[in-house]
């Protein structure tokens, strides 16, 4: 008898996304093989979700969205397809058991239309069951939602039919973001940048500790007091009155490279009481991957993104090993932690190194392509905060009253190393995994 796909699916979405099925063959050589959706910084930004074939318990363990930049390689062979959501990827998982299903019925000469996988896994080459619209930048105005989403997919891309898309809606000035000037009229990158002809997922990651806390923002508010708490990761000299030299020559909570600057709101908990993170993880990608190429940032390159009206695609809280969106940050099982978590935008101008709101400079690509007003591609940059596994539940807010975090980056780094890296890893479509 026959599987219906439409049954199965529901199925996967009441019992979970693992599912267990027999290899075609004799008793003697049957290999259980599973499939299980995950999301996953292994997929490109815009299509998270992964179909992840399973091959024993030890494997399902190590298959992770994120997890300190040690994911086992075995971990990494076994994507099979990237989706540009949960119900697509789940969709996808019923299609090939009914497919397998019809292989292993006697007499079977037919079977679904399911598209075969790509050879070592193609990771997504076949078109999604369903697309939804895509993330945008942050809106202009309304606060961030406050409830947890309702279960389903989040938007990750525009439809694939119509008319093309205008460019992103300009992200709303940060709500402490002086009425300054651009850092400067124009940029001049030192660093040629050639896309490999076989360049894919180009990846590189830095964790880095928790460095000092400081009521400042020198990107924000330089030379003065900032309108609520900062928690500083990276670079240890960050300050008021810092300057693109004073960062270069100071020591890090990174690789020694890095001395870039990484800040978010400090967390507080329902007691009043500051929450300290454990650090971070900044994930530099090669996203969109065959649009043009990785461009490193600049020197003294500055931005902001997430905070107030940010979807839930570009900044949202998560438990590691979990694929859930949050917007307040969730309590995590036992052997999990929370992470807030920032998507920065990835397309630049190409002329200023900040921006009067410290966005607009900036933006988000759509369809895979950077809007006109955006040409340039930089590194994608997606951060993690990581908390303590005793964070979360009612009560936690950043200090600036938000429950969703806001990030701003500062490239301080010794540019010729992260120059290296965005040509030997993100141009080359090469993941050069954790740096030490």
């Amino acid at each position: 008898m026959k599987i219906r796909p439409t049954l199965l699916a529901l199925v996967l979405l009441t019992l979970g996304a693992s599912i267990a099925v027999a290899q075609p063959g004799s008793q003697s050589d049957q290999v259980e093989r599973k499939y299980r959706v995950v999301e996953t910084d292994r997929c490109p930004s815009d299509r998270p979700w992964a179909v992840v074939l399973v091959k024993s318990s030890e494997d399902e363990e190590s298959v992770a969205e994120e997890n300190g930049g040690e994911e086992s390689t075995q971990s990494k062979r076994e994507i099979l397809e990237c989706h540009v959501s949960e119900e697509a990827a789940l969709q996808r998982v019923a299609d090939l058991k009914a497919s397998e299903a019809d292989a292993t019925e006697p007499g079977a000469n037919g079977g679904s239309a399911t598209a075969p996988l790509g050879e070592e896994g193609s990771r997504g080459e076949q078109p999604p069951a369903a697309e939804e619209p895509g993330p945008t930048e942050p809106p202009t105005e309304g606060p961030a939602p406050t409830e947890p989403p309702t279960e389903g997919p989040a938007p990750t891309e525009p439809p694939t039919e119509g008319p093309a898309p205008t460019e992103p809606p300009k992200p709303a000035p940060s709500p402490e973001a002086p009425d300054s000037s651009p850092a400067t009229d124009s940029v001049t990158t030192t660093a040629t940048a050639t896309l490999s002809a076989d360049a894919g997922d180009g990846l590189f990651i830095l964790k880095c500790g928790s460095s000092h806390l400081a009521q400042v923002d020198p990107i924000v508010s330089p030379g003065t007091t900032s309108a609520h708490l900062h928690e500083f990761f990276g670079n240890r000299s960050t300050n008021d009155n810092s300057t693109y030299q004073s960062m270069v020559a100071a020591g890090t909570t990174c690789p020694s490279a890095d001395t870039a600057g990484y800040w978010s709101p400090a967390l507080v908990g329902p007691d009043g009481k500051v929450v300290r993170a454990d650090g971070i993880s900044a994930y530099y990608r090669n996203d969109p991957v065959r649009y043009a190429a990785t461009v490193p940032f600049p020197r003294d390159f500055r931005m902001v993104a997430g905070g107030a009206g940010s979807p839930p695609a570009i900044a949202f809280w998560s438990c590691k090993n979990e694929g859930t969106r949050y917007t307040s940050a969730p309590k995590c099982d036992d052997g999990s932690f929370p992470r807030a978590i920032v998507h920065f935008p990835q397309c630049w101008d190409g002329v200023r190194l900040d921006s009067p709101d410290h966005r607009s400079h900036v933006a988000y690509p759509r369809k895979d392509v950077c809007p006109a007003t955006h040409p340039v591609k930089l590194p994608h940059i997606k951060l993690y905060v990581r908390f303590p596994q005793s964070v979360g539940g009612s009560g936690y807010v950043f200090s600036d009253g938000m429950q969703v975090a806001h990030a701003d980056f500062w490239n301080t780094w010794q540019q010729p190393a992260l120059e290296e890296l965005v040509v030997r890893c993100l141009n080359a479509g090469v993941d050069c995994g954790r740096q030490r």
